[in-house]
């Protein structure tokens, strides 16, 4: 635990690119909204403070990823492991853009790095 976190708050996560349910709270998945209010109604926290676990979880866990970008069919993209979906280049990079905190210059390169392993 660093020094700046608070024991007391909820322990919850954040998936990037989990899909409909990417927050994870005592093993159980849900939406922001139904997270918010598991933690308020089950948690005992307020709705701000539960907001706010909820938003900073996201934060932390979209800073904090390093997605792995996979070129795998014809200017189609996967992000994140062979079972996801796939992505045209233009909706991959947004999803890199909004997801995983990247720049659309960072998330380009990721595209661009994926195709070059894949044509070697």
């Amino acid at each position: 635990m660093s020094d700046t976190e608070d024991p007391a708050a909820p322990a919850v996560t954040y998936t990037p690119g989990g899909g409909t349910y990417p927050y994870t709270i005592s093993g159980l998945r849900m939406t922001a909204p139904e997270a918010i209010a598991y933690l308020a109604q089950r948690g005992g926290h307020s709705l701000r403070d539960a907001g706010d676990a909820v938003a900073l979880a996201r934060v932390d866990a979209c800073n904090a990823a390093q997605p792995t970008v996979d070129l795998v069919g014809d200017d189609e993209y996967r992000i994140d492991g062979p079972d996801g979906p796939t992505y045209p280049r233009e909706l991959a990079a947004a999803l890199l853009i909004e997801e995983y905190r990247r720049t659309e210059g960072e998330a380009a390169r990721l595209l661009d790095e994926a195709r070059d392993r894949a044509t070697g």
